[in-house]
């Protein structure tokens, strides 16, 4: 195969392996990397707010097929014991939850927090009744390794391996100096 041929081919192999290397990287970031839905729904029977008692079963929402986007688990709360943002709050914390973020005051407002590569938010109302009402939602977070890392790498272990199978061409049987021996037609 002649040099500029056999560059043509190296190049073409390293653009076509890199972006499938790409592609794997994010197949492996969503399928290895972050927690199934299965997952999140085990996680979501897991999480205890104290007096929040559970009045729907935790479902998967929010996801949609054609883009990236995955879903959350999601779930209704109510009770007469919690009335104030603080009250979640100290029960993530003793869960193990980093609390970052608390929007709002008293029994009005919004608490997010994670843990591993887990995110929850917990969005708290009064209750015509009293005590309050919550929508808790459990989401993929932060993975280690991102998906930018996974990407990447991907990309780059693809972009080496188009670059080993250029370079392997074989040369024409002749061997360098020597034309090549081609059959000949009778």
């Amino acid at each position: 195969m002649s040099t500029p041929r056999r560059v043509a081919l190296t190049v073409l192999l390293t653009v076509v392996l890199g972006a499938a290397g790409a592609l794997g990287g994010v197949a492996f970031h969503w399928y290895v990397v972050q927690p199934s839905d299965e997952e999140l729904l085990a996680a979501s029977r897991e999480v205890d707010l104290g007096g929040l008692s559970p009045t729907t079963t935790p479902v998967i929402t929010g996801r949609w097929a054609p883009s990236l986007a995955r879903g959350a688990a999601e779930w209704s709360a109510s009770s007469g014991d919690v009335d104030s943002l603080v009250d979640v709050v100290d029960d993530l914390e003793a869960e193990g939850w980093t609390v970052d973020r608390v929007v709002g005051q008293g029994a009005m407002g919004r608490v997010h927090a994670s843990r591993g590569g887990v995110d929850v938010g917990v969005w708290l109302r009064a209750s015509d009744e009293g005590g309050a009402e919550a929508t808790v939602a459990l989401a993929r977070g932060n993975a280690v390794p991102s998906l930018t890392v996974t990407v990447v790498l991907g990309a780059v272990a693809g972009a080496l391996a188009g670059v080993t199978l250029g370079l392997a061409v074989r040369r024409p049987r002749g061997g360098p100096g020597k034309p090549a021996s081609y059959p000949t037609c009778p």
